[in-house]
C-alpha cells in the first residue's frame, strides 16, 4: 500500500469523502472554518473531534485529519523495502518487518563479495517490508 492510498482509505473510513488533492501529503485537510470546530461538528457530527486532530487559528484558517495518520510524515520510523536501493546502506542491528516471523531484530552487514551481497539483498527483499535502526543508547551521564 502506498502513502496515498493509505491516507485515501483512512480518509473513507472516517465516512469523509475527501478527494486525495484536496489533502496535503501528510493527510491533512486544510480549510476556512469560520466557526472553529465547530463547522466540521456541524458537518460531520460531534464525535468527529475524538477521531481527528486539528488546528484552527483565530481567524478560521486551519487543518484537520484523523488521529490515525500521526506518524506518516516518517512512516513511524519504519522505511519501506522495494528495491534493493532502499536496503541499509551500512552495517547495523534494526528491527524488521518479516513477512513470515513478523517484527525481529535482525543484522545487515556488508558483504565481503558481489555474490553474498546478492543473497543478502535477495533474501531482505524476498522475506521483509520494512525495517528501522535499531539505535543503541547513550550511556548516563551520572
Amino acid at each position: 500500500m502506498t502513502k496515498e492510498e493509505k491516507i485515501q482509505e483512512t480518509w473513507i473510513e472516517l465516512n469523509i469523502e475527501t478527494p486525495f488533492g484536496i489533502c496535503d501529503k501528510t493527510g491533512w485537510y486544510h480549510g476556512y472554518f469560520c466557526n472553529g470546530i465547530y463547522d466540521i461538528e456541524s458537518k460531520y457530527g460531534t464525535e468527529i473531534t475524538d477521531l481527528i486532530n486539528y488546528d484552527i487559528d483565530i481567524s478560521g484558517v486551519g487543518k484537520f485529519r484523523p488521529k490515525s495518520l500521526n506518524g506518516i510524515e516518517n512512516n513511524n520510523g519504519w522505511i519501506k523495502i522495494e528495491s534493493e536501493s532502499d536496503l541499509p546502506k551500512g552495517n547495523g542491528t534494526f528491527w524488521i518487518l518479516d513477512k513470515v516471523l513478523g517484527v525481529r531484530s535482525g543484522e545487515w552487514k556488508q558483504a565481503p563479495n558481489e555474490i553474498e551481497h546478492k543473497k543478502a539483498c535477495e533474501f531482505w527483499i524476498k522475506r521483509a517490508t520494512h525495517y528501522q535502526p535499531i539505535i543503541k543508547p547513550q550511556p548516563p551521564i551520572y
